[in-house]
């Protein structure tokens, strides 16, 4: 699922079946999950391994690691919002995420 740095604008979005905000220990928000632009990933891939940082980059890493924290700790939610958005769209239940989805 594409995970999008939080902007200022996001706090705008209506809540919706096609994102979900990430939060760090403190609640302030930091990206953003858009469902309606996911790609599927093998199983066995682990992203975050795939992910190299330098010394000067200690403040990326922080980030990074809040955002796997969120994730890791609602993966079951989270998985339930995006197999429940891809088949509201895949069966042509919901025409607006039709239209701002990503063809699955």
């Amino acid at each position: 699922m594409p995970l999008y740095s939080y902007k200022e604008h996001y706090k705008k979005y209506k809540n919706n079946p096609s994102f979900l905000f990430i939060y760090d220990r403190k609640n302030t928000p930091l990206a953003i999950i858009k469902f309606s632009a996911m790609l599927p990933v093998p199983k066995e891939i682990n992203v975050i391994h795939l992910l190299k940082y330098s010394e000067k980059d200690v403040k990326y890493k922080k980030l990074i690691s809040s955002e796997y924290r969120y994730i890791n700790s609602n993966k079951k939610e989270i998985y339930i919002r995006a197999n429940k958005m891809y088949k509201v769209v895949t069966n042509n239940k919901n025409n607006f995420l039709k239209t701002i989805t990503c063809n699955f």
